[in-house]
């Protein structure tokens, strides 16, 4: 059989395996799923309950001969939502195209492997299946550790603004008297906060060796033991470490996300921001709500279309211009435990 540009690019078999090998990628790591799932809405604008209060509330003492009270979910808060409309287009120009099919002329003779092809075409379609995850776990995180988020104009390519998102988070800031006494403080935001359940505190690489693993307290005050020997930790802790400790005293262990996004123009931004740190419940703490979009019902005769999760769309066309790539989805995070996250700053603590 012989194999050309058009039977790879034009088959959404095809599409969808590369598209799924480019999410897989390490280099773009896609970190959205371990917090958040997809949950369909089949409006633009839909109403956002906030979960369900911290505590199930108490039964109803009622009298023998007496009918139940009827009671209903009751809400910590809600909001208005709106998808955000995610949408970029690219382009395989000629020059691209023809090193594509050199490299198909070198399959269909047995010279060059499917991987090498494989390979070459991923690189194609890196930029439109992970863009839009990109684009939602700056926005997710800003929610996390700041409770708002926005994206600026001069972020995005075509001067679209959305309106400033706000999520009711907790949140609590150190003072600059905290300074050798990190653990005390951060034991004491658990006690205040003792009907909830934290499962991880999270941070970024320069947060951690900064306040845990070089503290003073932690290398002054505590001991780990290590295969029954008590070892007294120098220099710089390692996380292994400081979460031996930090579970020996019922707090969260610290998980580090190193993740960064690249923005429109070429600025790199860590997800989690210097000098704060989250405190997490277990599992997801939200969804991705998302609505189909209009062309997915209306298709495109000389376009080839892939679906993808949240019907995030992969659609492909030849022109006389080139091969255009470009996707389209109809995003927005949603968190609906925030009152079980505690956003904590470090900033004062010099």
């Amino acid at each position: 059989m012989n194999i050309t540009i058009d039977s790879l690019l034009g088959k959404p078999e095809y599409i969808s395996a590369i598209v799924e090998r480019s999410l897989a990628n390490q280099r773009d790591e896609i970190i959205l799923g371990n917090y958040l799932g997809f949950d369909i809405t089949t409006s633009r604008v839909f109403k956002s309950l906030y979960g369900m209060t911290t505590a199930v509330r108490m039964g109803s003492v009622i009298d023998r001969g007496a009918s139940k009270p009827l009671r209903g979910r009751r809400s910590i808060g809600e909001a208005t939502l709106e998808v955000i409309d995610l949408g970029d287009r690219f382009q395989m120009d000629n020059d691209r195209l023809e090193r594509l099919q050199s490299l198909l002329n070198g399959l269909n003779r047995g010279r060059v492997s499917v991987e090498t092809v494989n390979n070459f075409i991923v690189e194609d379609f890196k930029d439109v299946s992970t863009a839009p995850y990109k684009r939602m776990e700056k926005v997710f995180f800003d929610l996390l550790y700041n409770g708002k988020a926005s994206v600026k104009l001069d972020d995005n390519p075509l001067g679209v603004q959305i309106v400033d998102m706000e999520v009711p988070i907790l949140s609590e800031k150190a003072k600059a008297a905290d300074k050798d006494h990190l653990i005390e403080f951060l034991v004491s935001i658990v006690n205040k906060y003792s009907y909830l359940r934290f499962a991880t505190m999270e941070m970024n690489q320069a947060t951690f060796l900064k306040f845990f693993a070089k503290s003073p307290e932690l290398l002054g005050k505590y001991k780990v033991t290590q295969g029954g020997t008590e070892v007294t930790i120098t220099g710089t802790v390692p996380l292994s470490a400081v979460n031996s400790m930090l579970e020996a005293l019922d707090l969260p262990t610290i998980r580090i996300v190193r993740n960064v996004v690249t923005d429109i123009n070429g600025n790199v931004h860590s997800l989690c921001p210097d000098n704060k740190i989250v405190f997490l419940p277990a599992g997801n703490i939200g969804n991705i709500r998302y609505k189909t979009p209009y062309e997915l019902s209306d298709r495109v005769g000389n376009k080839s279309y892939t679906v993808l999760a949240g019907d995030h769309m992969v659609a492909s066309e030849r022109t006389n211009e080139g091969r255009f790539l470009e996707y389209e989805c109809h995003w927005v995070p949603e968190i609906v435990v925030p009152k079980r996250i505690v956003a904590i700053d470090l900033t004062a603590i010099k």
